[in-house]
């Protein structure tokens, strides 16, 4: 499975989304690549916060411009079942990958912050909080939607 987080506008959240979904994933004992294409790094600063912190996390890869060469073999060489690319907020070279649209919604929450500030994924910092059981939810959709069953 390979989800391109992306959009036009930068700061609408799509940082808080792949490091989410990834981290879920992750949680789920699913091995897989969070890819921060995003010159700003949200991603790979929170993957090193929660090294910091002592909180496991998925396999977390920068890349540039050079997404297409480089994504193939990161993933070949990880063995990884997921891919989730944090993509830069305007449309160019690193815009890659299928828009998935997803029924889920998600809303804009404070404690999806919080917990990118504490180095955890959402569904580990809040497991009952709504943003927890919204986040899910779309992983339960993006699952089913490439065959693979909900673990747990």
């Amino acid at each position: 499975m390979r989800l391109a987080v992306a959009g036009q506008k930068g700061g609408a959240g799509k940082s808080t989304l792949a490091v989410n979904v990834a981290a879920e994933l992750h949680d789920r004992g699913v091995h897989g690549l969070l890819v921060d294409a995003d010159p700003q790094g949200t991603a790979l600063r929170w993957a090193q916060l929660a090294r910091d912190q002592g909180h496991a996390g998925p396999d977390t890869l920068a890349v540039g411009e050079d997404l297409r060469a480089r994504l193939p073999a990161a993933l070949a060489t990880r063995g990884s079942a997921f891919c989730v690319i944090d993509c830069p907020g305007r449309l160019g070279k690193r815009q890659v990958g299928a828009f998935m649209l997803a029924q889920t919604a998600l809303g804009d929450r404070a404690v999806y912050r919080e917990a990118l500030a504490a180095g955890q994924g959402v569904t580990r910092y809040a497991r009952g909080r709504v943003a927890a059981l919204e986040v899910r939810h779309l992983v339960d959709e993006l699952e089913a939607r490439v065959g693979h069953a909900p673990a747990g």
